[in-house]
Parts: C-alpha cells; sequence; structure tokens
C-alpha cells in the first residue's frame, strides 16, 4: 500500500532526475541568450569603466566602443582588450 510520503518522495525524485537531464546528456545550454554582446557610447571616464566592466563579465562582449574623440576610443579598446582578450570595433 502506499502512503502519500512514498509518494511524494518518488515525485520529488522523478523531478530532479528530469531537471537534471538535459544538463546531464546534452551538457551546457549553448543558446544565443547566453550572451548579451553591448557596445559603449562615451568611453572618456565612467564610460571607460562601463566598457571595462562589461569586458570582465562571464557572458557579456564589448563589440564596439563609439566616442567623438579618438583617444578616448583608444582608451576604450584598450580597456575592453584588457578584460576580454580581444579588442572590440572602435567608431567616432
Amino acid at each position: 500500500m502506499k502512503t502519500r510520503r512514498t509518494f511524494i518522495k518518488h515525485t520529488a525524485a522523478i523531478a530532479a532526475a528530469s531537471a537534471l537531464t538535459p544538463l546531464v546528456v546534452w551538457g551546457k545550454n549553448n543558446s544565443p541568450n547566453e550572451k548579451i554582446v553591448v557596445a559603449v557610447m562615451g568611453t572618456n571616464s565612467r564610460g571607460a569603466e562601463l566598457a571595462r566592466n562589461f569586458a570582465r563579465q562571464e557572458g557579456a562582449e564589448v563589440a564596439i566602443v563609439c566616442d567623438v574623440d579618438e583617444r578616448a576610443i583608444a582608451k576604450g579598446i584598450d580597456f575592453v582588450k584588457q578584460g576580454q582578450g580581444k579588442a572590440p570595433k572602435g567608431e567616432k
């Protein structure tokens, strides 16, 4: 005879196994939603720090750095390159 307690234990075990199965079978989900790609405009002071912080985040990529000052673009590109290992595109 099944009791409510054994039913709940079996249900919890089945739910846990079914929740873990996709991770075990297929590995990490490589969905496009797993990565955010950003552009940073205005990279003199606050924008440079934002670009650097985005570049350090796992699952984020800075694709473009934009500024009217070419020196600020170069500085922003350097900050991002230090954080993510590859240089973003620079736009004036």
